[in-house]
């Protein structure tokens, strides 16, 4: 499916599932950096635990949009517009 065909609500589920996978790859990161030394993996870690923190609160917005926006259509429906 492309994403100019995504439902806002359909959107929304793609980006919460991919800011918690960003999220549990950063922490991965992060933890085998902490483990190896590696201050630069751990750094890698940390910008995918915030750009998945990011793009989940993206999610939840455009999901909180759609479900909006389905409360209005159906206020509209109710008084006949």
């Amino acid at each position: 499916m492309n994403r100019n065909d995504r439902t806002d609500a359909e959107e929304a589920v793609a980006n919460q599932a991919s800011g918690l996978g960003n999220q549990i790859k950063g922490r991965v990161k992060q933890a085998v950096g902490d483990l190896a030394g590696d201050h630069s993996l751990h750094a890698s870690g940390t910008k995918d635990r915030i750009k998945g923190k990011v793009q989940e609160a993206y999610g939840n917005l455009k999901e909180k949009e759609s479900v909006l926006e389905d409360n209005l259509a159906d206020l509209d429906r109710k008084k006949g517009i």
